[in-house]
């Protein structure tokens, strides 16, 4: 048998996104298997109640992966219900995929196969992060002055206030076009600059608006609203002009006192604070009871082997909720929870939520939302029944 005869970077990283792409199509296709196992009665001619225990027992798959392969089923195949993978994401691995899962349809359509897992994990934690800020703490942020009005302007004056690199690049490239009296390209300011590693995507934050998600390509620019997800489309000629205006008026470290320019970070990585075992006890909701329910969520938890640990001294509330609200939580719509007050909720206790779809858990969790306010003893001023608590996030 002939070994793959593998001599350039080109062709090694072509036959791994082939492969990957090849166990992307089995985790689809095992979803699908798992679906049918749970929808028809094939397998109680085995003596098997659930999909569950089937796939317990036959194969060693326990019940968070099952979920798994099913929900990577439901969002990547063509149809939500197939063993085919839809075209767009052929070209990822099951672990881009897995990450995949936890971050909104918006910012999905804006990857590129070109990034990393590393890149997308980052993309990930970005989110996760810009999702704990409430929409009133935003508001209250000190704005920056100097920020222009214009949209464009001023996210092109944040992208290279936070990632200067590709900026200065290019400002030597319009000093030398300018001696040479010509004028600087789409193709300098993509491939020379901001693209030169191919697709990119930056991250950057306004105070006062939130953070966004500048996704370039060969096509055009995408900016994405990570609060919002609204997207504004943006030209590359579009992108060209506005660095042109900023980067005029612009003087960077080296020119004036021969600093080192910050390394270029397409993506920004927050450190992760150490964490210890919470020593109050857990305290867990009553299983028969389903509360109402509604928060913003912020962090999905997978079914993977990996913990969080929450920080010490800290009260866990473990609280189930309907899909329907573990859904909008996900997708950021709320930042509340409406909740039987039964549990002593304090300010700065944490809350773990945890889907239930009416008879038993899926297995999904959003885990650690601080709680920041407390609504309650309001009943003869606002309307909010005896009993009965908001806690907002």
């Amino acid at each position: 048998m002939e070994l793959m005869n593998i001599t350039t970077y080109t062709q090694l990283r072509h036959e791994l996104n082939i492969e990957l792409g090849k166990a992307a199509n089995s985790f689809v296709r095992i979803g699908y298997l798992l679906k049918i196992a749970r929808d028809e009665d094939l397998i109680k001619d085995g003596g098997y109640s659930d999909v569950n225990e089937f796939a317990a027992k036959e194969f060693g798959i326990d019940k968070t992966q099952v979920s798994r392969f099913i929900r990577i089923n439901d969002r990547f195949s063509i149809g939500g219900y197939s063993e085919h993978l839809k075209v767009e994401y052929q070209d990822y691995g099951s672990a881009k995929l897995s990450l995949m899962l936890t971050l909104p349809d918006a910012i999905n359509e804006e990857l590129s196969p070109e990034y990393s897992k590393s890149d997308i994990q980052a993309i990930k934690e970005e989110y996760e992060e810009e999702q704990k800020v409430s929409d009133i703490e935003v508001m209250l942020e000190e704005k920056d002055e100097d920020a222009p009005d214009e949209f464009i302007a001023m996210i092109v004056k944040q992208l290279n206030d936070e990632h200067p690199e590709p900026a200065k690049q290019f400002k030597d490239i319009m000093t030398l076009a300018q001696n040479m009296n010509i004028t600087p390209s789409i193709q300098d300011i993509k491939e020379d600059c901001y693209c030169a590693a191919g697709d990119s995507a930056y991250n950057i934050r306004i105070p006062g608006q939130g953070r966004f998600m500048i996704c370039m390509k060969d096509e055009g620019i995408t900016i994405l609203n990570m609060r919002t997800m609204e997207k504004s489309p943006l030209s590359w000629q579009e992108f060209l002009d506005a660095v042109i205006e900023d980067v005029k008026g612009r003087t960077f470290a080296e020119e004036t006192d021969n600093q080192p320019i910050p390394e270029k970070k397409d993506i920004k990585k927050p450190e992760k604070p150490k964490v210890q075992k919470a020593t109050k006890p857990v305290q867990k909701e009553h299983k028969s009871v389903q509360d109402p329910v509604g928060s913003p969520a912020n962090e999905e938890i997978l079914p993977q082997n990996e913990e969080s640990s929450p920080e010490p001294t800290k009260t866990i509330h473990r609280l189930k909720i309907l899909p329907e609200y573990f859904n909008a939580s996900l997708q950021g719509i709320k930042n509340f929870e409406l909740r039987r007050d039964d549990r002593g909720f304090k300010v700065g206790d944490l809350i773990t939520l945890e889907e239930w779809d009416g008879k038993e858990y899926t297995g999904r969790e959003i885990r650690n939302r601080e709680i920041k306010y407390i609504f309650r003893n309001a009943e003869h001023c606002f309307g909010l029944m005896d009993g009965y608590v908001i806690i907002g996030f």
